[in-house]
């Protein structure tokens, strides 16, 4: 059996070698105790997406690098802010009613260049009148292992707005969220940042930043419009929707970047969206994020809609924060009610613990205690004797045990019921493995 494990190494990462996405990431792979170092891209681990590789002593060639720089040129390509954004300003000063958008080219589009630039695109009618909803417009991206885009309801968009005028900040910074950030009111101090670089025909400069928040790469080279929105700040929330794929410590690293950048007399409210079931991966990189019971629903995706037609217990997405729990509003929405014990909302069926001294359901059902395992574990789990550690009751391991977390009293007893279980004689063993030898004979 192959026990792989993968590391990034970020010392000296913004030296790193460069693809498209801006600078790549160090990689230590290890594979039965030996190790390979590779540099790779941050935001794509997918060749066919993005097929830069190139080991860590690698020698590069001048070859090579020349033809790194011209995949980035060719890349960077008609991709300027300001030649992006112009089709857009002149549509909307024209006072025409109708337009035209290539999802082609993901712009808008004038009708002098119509015909000889997008003349076998796919190009639609759009309305004026959307401009300001840039989301009615472009069609969300699907390809997991690329840019899936799912956006919120309104439900969990106007939440996350109740969440920052609780915590009073100034600034919101949307990073990977383009659904909030548009329904957040325009007399809010807001900059989106995004990897998708459609965006760049709908916001203005002093608006959205095409940003790649896996190596804090600015794609435009225009980190000071970041720098300029952040002066003034005194209290900045920043909503984070990264893809759920992605390695922790590169979007910390970027966080980080942007906590030396606001200095320390700024407070910073940080709101990661993330599924429930990454908890201990999130919070290995940072502590001091604590998840909230919310169920964050998106508009296009069925599972993690909060409908009928969704998943049995709701959306898996919570919300992280370093906001202090019992500082956040309760929701307005059915499904939660307010824990005396805790000081903070919970789930409307969690139940509180008195041994975990918390309210300790994680997907949406009550969970119970299990002394053997010494905290709360899933209704439909049980304590299994062989691996010793609770899991589902048809899981292989569970054959020989029968032993229900409700009813035990300490861990103590577990170690009582394994030592009553049936052991094999000694004379049994002889037998066994004379028999095996045997059979090797013949």
């Amino acid at each position: 059996m192959n026990i792989r494990k993968t590391d990034i190494i970020l010392d000296g990462f913004s030296c790193n070698p460069k693809c498209v996405h801006g600078p790549t990431v160090l990689f230590r792979d290890t594979v039965n105790g030996k190790e390979r170092l590779f540099y790779a891209c941050a935001a794509y681990r997918d060749k066919k997406i993005c097929d830069f590789h190139a080991a860590k002593d690698e020698k590069f060639t001048q070859g090579k690098i020349f033809k790194w720089k011209l995949k980035q040129d060719e890349f960077m390509e008609g991709r300027d802010h300001f030649t992006c954004y112009q089709p857009m300003k002149e549509f909307e000063l024209s006072g025409e009613e109708k337009g035209r958008f290539c999802e082609t080219c993901g712009k808008i589009v004038g009708k002098d260049t119509l015909d000889q630039l997008h003349k076998n695109h796919q190009v639609k009618q759009i309305f004026s009148n959307q401009l300001g909803n840039p989301l009615s417009i472009l069609q969300a991206k699907t390809v997991s292992k690329k840019e899936a885009q799912f956006f919120f309801n309104k439900e969990s968009s106007r939440y996350l707005q109740e969440c920052i005028r609780t915590v009073g900040s100034s600034h919101i910074l949307c990073i990977g969220a383009p659904s909030i950030f548009q329904s957040l009111p325009s007399n809010f101090n807001k900059l989106l940042l995004d990897i998708d670089h459609r965006y760049l025909g709908f916001y203005s400069p002093s608006q959205f930043i095409w940003f790649n928040m896996m190596n804090f790469h600015f794609f435009n080279d225009n980190q000071t419009n970041l720098e300029k929105f952040l002066t003034k700040a005194s209290n900045v929330s920043i909503v984070l929707d990264p893809p759920f794929g992605g390695r922790p410590e590169l979007i910390q690293y970027s966080l980080d970047r942007i906590r030396q950048l606001v200095g320390p007399d700024v407070t910073l409210s940080i709101f990661w969206i993330y599924p429930y079931f990454q908890e201990k991966q999130l919070q290995g990189v940072i502590g001091d994020l604590k998840m909230t019971n919310y169920r964050v629903n998106y508009t296009n995706h069925k599972g993690f809609s909060g409908s009928e037609q969704g998943r049995k217990y709701g959306s898996p997405i919570r919300i992280f924060t370093n906001v202090p729990l019992s500082d956040l509003p309760t929701p307005r929405e059915a499904g939660y009610k307010f824990c005396e014990e805790c000081k903070h909302f919970v789930g409307e069926n969690d139940q509180h613990c008195t041994y975990c001294k918390s309210c300790t359901s994680k997907d949406g059902r009550p969970y119970q205690h299990c002394h053997g395992c010494q905290r709360c574990v899933k209704i439909t789990y049980k304590h299994c004797l062989n691996c010793d550690r609770c899991h589902l009751a048809d899981s292989k391991c569970t054959t020989s045990a029968d032993y229900h977390p409700e009813t035990a009293d300490s861990s103590k007893q577990i170690t009582e019921v394994k030592s009553q279980q049936k052991r094999p004689n000694e004379n049994e063993v002889i037998r066994n493995k004379k028999k095996k030898r045997d059979s090797k004979r013949s």
